[in-house]
């Protein structure tokens, strides 16, 4: 079997969460609003059905005490969660339905969910990251091919939940090589080494944010200028296999990016292997931004339009307003960008932007030893994302303990990724929480 290669105590979990699976005829499917969410519910939905198990879903921008009532309150006898659940499996064990959560975050201390009908699978039981090497699409693809080998076509989907998570930067590695690997060597996947990818030039680099052209994305008189300097114009196309234009396009980025002064190493990951999906016929990076735009525009209907058709342009429409409200966010975060003595953070009131936003920064921003906090005011509470850099991840940081740590001090929940995270707290408490992350991001770095 395919799953062979997993360590035995992840496997054993599968094959559980196969079997309480199958005893249902029909389920609830929980999931984030982002690309990872968006696929790996739909490998989950794709697979079930195949199996003639009815689904229904509700997705959620995050996965607080709020949200676990209306999972607690479900009229299922069984539900899936992906892409989230981790931080809540003690309080999923006494609940009276059958509970599968696929997950890929970090896993606080005890904590766990394995009992009858109940099962918790995640990477980091194999002693494998979650962070770089596995993410909740790979998890919901590893339960769909331990359901039916058959499946495995289900694996361009698990790769544009990788990429959205950025899992394949500077390369695909641990649970996701192998799959990656195995569907180029069916023919599922095609590869090139391309900065942009396979399509509409223009439009590629008109709403791109890695890399971000300071001053040329989201122009389009810069960027057709820019286009004329490499003989290019707005209707010119990138197709499979032509390393010339695919070269040309790489070393004017490239330059462009060294005018911004945007750190080489930061260059070195822009240059990159290209994804060719065969079954969706485009680019895995654009299918993966295209779902991620649905889900955070609140239109998670789409994504599964998307990815059940196998029509990218079924999306189009959202992707682009998406991604145009997303530049106009970060030239607004680069503008009111404040700052502490070891953090940076901006405010916005738009939801679905912030952490997109800080990732853009983090790379492609002002150099610094600090991460980025985004600080979303939702009424009566406060949504934080956040971001820091593989050398701040060096140095000490680790924003899955400090945003987690924060927010419990401040009456909130949170958590993630040492490299991302998010959560929230009680409005009243955001001058409170700035200093304690402050100083909690301070204490990380000694």
């Amino acid at each position: 079997m395919f799953v062979d290669f997993l360590d035995g105590n992840v496997k054993e979990r599968l094959v559980k969460a196969v079997e309480i699976a199958r005893r249902h005829k029909s389920m609830h499917l929980f999931t984030h609003y982002d690309a990872d969410g968006m696929a790996s519910m739909a490998i989950i939905r794709a697979a079930l059905k195949r199996e003639g198990i009815d689904c229904t879903y509700e997705v959620f921008t995050t996965l607080g005490h709020k949200e676990m009532e209306s999972v607690r309150g479900v009229p299922a006898v069984c539900f899936i969660m992906t892409d989230m659940g981790t931080s809540f499996l003690p309080e999923m064990g006494d609940y009276q339905c059958d509970c599968v959560v696929l997950d890929h975050h970090e896993i606080p201390q005890d904590f766990d969910l394995d009992q009858d009908g109940k099962v918790f699978v995640s990477c980091w039981l194999a002693g494998v990251s979650g962070a770089h090497d596995a993410c909740a699409s790979t998890m919901a693809f590893l339960f769909a091919m331990t359901m039916n080998e058959s499946n495995f076509d289900l694996a361009t989907i698990a790769m544009a939940g990788m990429m959205g998570d950025n899992q394949h930067r500077p390369a695909f590695s641990g649970y996701n090589k192998v799959i990656v690997d195995e569907a180029i060597n069916r023919g599922l996947v095609k590869t090139m080494e391309s900065i942009v990818p396979v399509g509409d030039i223009n439009e590629s680099l008109m709403f791109t944010i890695d890399p971000y052209l300071s001053g040329i994305t989201g122009n389009p008189d810069a960027l057709r200028d820019f286009l004329f300097e490499l003989g290019l114009n707005a209707t010119s196309q990138l197709k499979f296999g032509d390393s010339e234009l695919a070269s040309r396009l790489t070393e004017g980025v490239i330059a462009k990016l060294r005018e911004n002064s945007v750190e080489e190493d930061i260059i070195a990951r822009v240059i990159r292997t290209r994804y060719y999906l065969t079954d969706f016929k485009c680019d895995a990076q654009l299918l993966s931004d295209t779902i991620d735009a649905c889900g955070r525009s609140k239109s998670p209907a789409t994504a599964m339009s998307v990815i059940d058709s196998h029509d990218i342009l079924a999306g189009r429409g959202i992707y682009i307003e998406f991604r145009r409200q997303l530049l106009a966010m970060v030239t607004k975060a680069i503008e009111h960008m404040e700052q502490r003595e070891n953090i940076r953070y901006f405010t916005y009131t738009e939801q679905g932007y912030g952490g997109l936003v800080c990732a853009t920064l983090i790379k492609y921003g002002e150099k610094s030893d600090m991460p980025i906090i985004a600080l979303l005011d939702a009424g009566d509470h406060i949504d934080v994302s956040s971001r820091c850099s593989a050398e701040m991840e060096r140095a000490g940081i680790n924003m899955a303990d400090a945003i987690k740590s924060c927010t419990t001090m401040n009456s909130g929940e949170g958590g993630g990724h040492s490299n991302a995270a998010g959560g929230r707290f009680p409005k009243e408490n955001f001058e409170k929480f700035l200093k304690d992350v402050d100083w909690t991001i301070g204490m990380q770095k000694r």
